[in-house]
Protein backbone atom coordinates (compact mmCIF):
# COMPACT_ATOMS: atom_id res chain seq x y z
CA UNK A 1 0.00 0.00 0.00
CA UNK A 2 3.02 2.64 0.52
CA UNK A 3 5.55 4.03 -1.72
CA UNK A 4 8.59 5.40 -0.38
CA UNK A 5 10.01 6.62 -3.93
CA UNK A 6 9.63 10.34 -3.80
CA UNK A 7 8.32 12.51 -6.44
CA UNK A 8 5.69 10.43 -7.82
CA UNK A 9 8.51 8.40 -9.88
CA UNK A 10 6.62 5.24 -9.01
CA UNK A 11 2.95 5.02 -8.82
CA UNK A 12 1.71 1.43 -8.93
CA UNK A 13 -0.37 1.36 -11.96
CA UNK A 14 -2.89 -0.82 -10.05
CA UNK A 15 -3.61 1.46 -8.00
CA UNK A 16 -6.78 3.74 -9.02
CA UNK A 17 -6.26 5.98 -5.68
CA UNK A 18 -3.07 7.59 -4.76
CA UNK A 19 -2.76 9.84 -2.18
CA UNK A 20 0.47 11.98 -2.27
CA UNK A 21 1.51 12.83 0.84
CA UNK A 22 3.99 14.89 2.17
CA UNK A 23 7.04 12.91 3.65
CA UNK A 24 7.51 9.71 5.31
CA UNK A 25 5.16 10.85 8.45
CA UNK A 26 2.74 11.63 6.58
CA UNK A 27 2.96 8.80 4.29
CA UNK A 28 3.26 6.32 7.28
CA UNK A 29 -0.22 8.03 8.66
CA UNK A 30 -2.09 7.67 5.86
CA UNK A 31 -0.95 4.00 5.22
CA UNK A 32 -2.49 3.24 8.98
CA UNK A 33 -5.68 5.78 8.26
CA UNK A 34 -6.41 3.46 5.08
CA UNK A 35 -6.03 0.41 6.83
CA UNK A 36 -8.16 0.97 9.84
CA UNK A 37 -11.09 2.51 6.57
CA UNK A 38 -10.17 -0.97 5.38
CA UNK A 39 -11.16 -2.77 8.30
CA UNK A 40 -13.82 -0.94 8.74
CA UNK A 41 -14.81 -1.59 5.08
CA UNK A 42 -15.83 1.71 4.01
CA UNK A 43 -12.69 1.38 1.81
CA UNK A 44 -11.63 -2.33 -0.98
CA UNK A 45 -8.38 -3.06 -0.01
CA UNK A 46 -5.51 -2.98 -2.82
CA UNK A 47 -7.19 0.44 -4.48
CA UNK A 48 -5.46 2.72 -2.45
CA UNK A 49 -2.06 3.60 -2.11
CA UNK A 50 0.14 5.96 0.18
CA UNK A 51 2.74 8.11 -1.71
CA UNK A 52 5.92 10.31 -0.07
CA UNK A 53 6.64 13.14 -2.65
CA UNK A 54 9.12 14.66 -0.12
CA UNK A 55 8.59 18.21 1.27
CA UNK A 56 6.53 21.47 -0.03
CA UNK A 57 8.57 22.39 -2.16
CA UNK A 58 8.22 19.15 -4.23
CA UNK A 59 4.58 18.85 -4.97
CA UNK A 60 4.66 21.31 -7.67
CA UNK A 61 7.10 18.88 -9.95
CA UNK A 62 5.29 15.33 -8.30
CA UNK A 63 1.83 17.02 -10.21
CA UNK A 64 3.43 17.94 -13.15
CA UNK A 65 4.90 14.38 -13.86
CA UNK A 66 1.94 12.88 -12.83
CA UNK A 67 0.57 12.68 -16.64
CA UNK A 68 3.68 11.30 -17.95
CA UNK A 69 3.84 8.20 -16.21
CA UNK A 70 2.56 4.62 -16.97
CA UNK A 71 0.24 4.48 -14.19
CA UNK A 72 -1.55 7.67 -14.75
CA UNK A 73 -4.41 6.65 -17.12
CA UNK A 74 -5.21 4.13 -14.46
CA UNK A 75 -5.92 7.06 -11.96
CA UNK A 76 -9.11 7.77 -11.22
CA UNK A 77 -8.83 10.15 -8.08
CA UNK A 78 -5.25 11.83 -6.66
CA UNK A 79 -5.63 13.27 -3.53
CA UNK A 80 -2.77 15.38 -2.02
CA UNK A 81 -2.05 15.46 1.89
CA UNK A 82 -0.08 18.31 3.45
CA UNK A 83 0.14 20.50 6.59
CA UNK A 84 -0.68 23.65 6.97
CA UNK A 85 1.78 24.87 8.95
CA UNK A 86 1.69 28.38 9.92
CA UNK A 87 -0.72 29.69 7.65
CA UNK A 88 -3.58 27.39 6.43
CA UNK A 89 -4.50 30.19 4.45
CA UNK A 90 -0.95 30.64 2.26
CA UNK A 91 -1.22 26.36 2.13
CA UNK A 92 -4.09 26.34 -0.01
CA UNK A 93 -3.08 29.15 -2.19
CA UNK A 94 0.34 27.41 -2.94
CA UNK A 95 -2.20 24.36 -3.56
CA UNK A 96 -4.63 25.92 -5.97
CA UNK A 97 -1.60 27.35 -7.97
CA UNK A 98 0.00 23.92 -8.10
CA UNK A 99 -3.31 22.31 -9.91
CA UNK A 100 -3.58 25.00 -11.65
CA UNK A 101 -0.53 24.80 -13.55
CA UNK A 102 -0.67 20.90 -13.24
CA UNK A 103 -4.03 20.29 -14.74
CA UNK A 104 -5.49 23.62 -15.18
CA UNK A 105 -8.06 22.84 -13.09
CA UNK A 106 -9.55 25.27 -10.07
CA UNK A 107 -9.81 23.11 -7.36
CA UNK A 108 -12.02 25.09 -4.37
CA UNK A 109 -10.77 26.59 -1.01
CA UNK A 110 -11.97 23.36 1.02
CA UNK A 111 -9.84 21.08 -1.24
CA UNK A 112 -12.61 19.29 -2.55
CA UNK A 113 -12.30 17.26 -5.84
CA UNK A 114 -12.44 18.49 -9.31
CA UNK A 115 -12.24 16.79 -13.04
CA UNK A 116 -9.60 17.55 -14.88
CA UNK A 117 -9.50 16.91 -18.82
CA UNK A 118 -8.05 13.79 -19.08
CA UNK A 119 -11.21 12.36 -16.35
CA UNK A 120 -9.83 12.15 -13.30
CA UNK A 121 -10.85 13.72 -10.33
CA UNK A 122 -8.38 16.24 -8.09
CA UNK A 123 -8.24 17.17 -4.71
CA UNK A 124 -6.34 18.16 -1.48
CA UNK A 125 -6.74 17.96 2.29
CA UNK A 126 -4.54 19.81 4.92
CA UNK A 127 -3.53 18.47 8.50
CA UNK A 128 -4.40 18.80 11.34
CA UNK A 129 -7.98 19.10 9.69
CA UNK A 130 -10.73 20.71 8.82
CA UNK A 131 -13.08 22.95 11.87
CA UNK A 132 -15.34 25.99 11.66
CA UNK A 133 -15.76 25.91 7.74
CA UNK A 134 -11.95 26.22 7.35
CA UNK A 135 -8.74 24.66 7.76
CA UNK A 136 -6.66 24.89 10.85
CA UNK A 137 -3.33 26.66 10.51
CA UNK A 138 -1.00 23.40 11.77
CA UNK A 139 0.29 20.44 10.95
CA UNK A 140 0.02 16.20 11.41
CA UNK A 141 1.71 16.21 14.60
CA UNK A 142 -0.99 18.72 16.02
CA UNK A 143 -3.78 16.20 14.41
CA UNK A 144 -1.57 13.58 16.42
CA UNK A 145 -1.70 15.04 20.00
CA UNK A 146 -5.52 15.02 19.85
CA UNK A 147 -6.51 11.88 18.65
CA UNK A 148 -3.55 10.13 21.14
CA UNK A 149 -5.83 7.08 22.16
CA UNK A 150 -6.21 6.55 26.23
CA UNK A 151 -4.45 3.29 27.19
CA UNK A 152 -5.13 0.84 30.49
CA UNK A 153 -1.94 1.65 32.38
CA UNK A 154 -1.15 4.83 31.08
CA UNK A 155 -1.98 8.22 32.07
CA UNK A 156 -4.56 10.02 29.76
CA UNK A 157 -4.38 11.36 26.74
CA UNK A 158 -5.37 15.44 28.20
CA UNK A 159 -3.28 15.08 30.99
CA UNK A 160 0.11 14.14 29.10
CA UNK A 161 -1.25 17.10 26.85
CA UNK A 162 -1.28 19.72 30.02
CA UNK A 163 1.39 18.23 31.08
CA UNK A 164 3.88 18.07 27.80
CA UNK A 165 2.89 22.27 27.40
CA UNK A 166 3.79 23.17 31.16
CA UNK A 167 7.26 21.31 30.15
CA UNK A 168 7.43 22.89 27.28
CA UNK A 169 6.67 26.47 28.43
CA UNK A 170 9.34 25.98 31.32
CA UNK A 171 12.13 24.70 28.96
CA UNK A 172 11.11 27.77 26.57
CA UNK A 173 11.98 30.33 29.15
CA UNK A 174 15.75 28.94 29.64
CA UNK A 175 15.55 28.15 25.61
CA UNK A 176 13.96 31.01 23.91
CA UNK A 177 12.43 29.29 20.96
CA UNK A 178 11.72 26.21 19.19
CA UNK A 179 12.24 25.37 15.75
CA UNK A 180 9.90 23.02 15.41
CA UNK A 181 7.58 22.95 18.54
CA UNK A 182 4.93 20.82 17.19
CA UNK A 183 7.44 17.79 17.21
CA UNK A 184 8.87 18.73 20.72
CA UNK A 185 5.42 18.65 21.48
CA UNK A 186 4.33 15.40 20.26
CA UNK A 187 7.18 13.46 21.40
CA UNK A 188 7.09 14.83 24.71
CA UNK A 189 3.67 13.52 24.89
CA UNK A 190 4.43 10.21 23.56
CA UNK A 191 7.67 10.03 25.85
CA UNK A 192 5.14 10.30 29.11
CA UNK A 193 3.43 6.91 28.19
CA UNK A 194 5.74 3.17 28.08
CA UNK A 195 4.25 1.95 24.83
CA UNK A 196 5.02 5.26 22.70
CA UNK A 197 8.11 6.43 23.79
CA UNK A 198 10.36 7.41 21.12
CA UNK A 199 8.64 6.13 18.59
CA UNK A 200 7.84 7.81 15.12
CA UNK A 201 4.39 8.67 13.87
CA UNK A 202 4.15 5.72 11.67
CA UNK A 203 5.92 3.39 14.69
CA UNK A 204 3.26 5.04 17.17
CA UNK A 205 0.41 4.89 14.93
CA UNK A 206 1.09 0.65 14.35
CA UNK A 207 0.77 -0.40 17.98
CA UNK A 208 -2.47 1.56 18.03
CA UNK A 209 -1.40 4.85 19.47
CA UNK A 210 -4.11 6.89 17.79
CA UNK A 211 -7.79 6.78 17.12
CA UNK A 212 -8.00 6.47 13.38
CA UNK A 213 -12.18 6.97 13.96
CA UNK A 214 -11.81 10.03 16.67
CA UNK A 215 -14.29 13.04 15.43
CA UNK A 216 -10.79 14.86 14.24
CA UNK A 217 -10.44 12.23 11.66
CA UNK A 218 -14.14 12.32 10.36
CA UNK A 219 -13.37 14.87 7.60
CA UNK A 220 -10.24 13.58 6.34
CA UNK A 221 -11.86 9.52 5.99
CA UNK A 222 -14.88 11.54 4.84
CA UNK A 223 -12.17 12.49 2.08
CA UNK A 224 -10.56 9.37 1.28
CA UNK A 225 -14.00 7.50 0.90
CA UNK A 226 -15.20 10.25 -1.89
CA UNK A 227 -12.18 9.42 -3.62
CA UNK A 228 -14.49 6.24 -4.77
CA UNK A 229 -17.36 8.83 -5.89
CA UNK A 230 -17.65 8.87 -10.03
Amino acid sequence: MGQEDKKGKKFNSAHPYPIICEGRDGMAFIIHCLNALIRNQRIPDNRFEAIDFGGNEDIRETLKILPLLAGYSSMKSILVVRDAEQSATQAVVSLQESFRNAFDVEVPSDGSFVMNADGIRVGFYLFPGWKDGHFQDGTLEDLCDNILRDVKGEAGASYLQVSADKYLAHVLEQKGSFRRRHKNRLHTILSGTDRFVGLKIGEAAKVGAFDFEAEEMKELNERICEMMQP
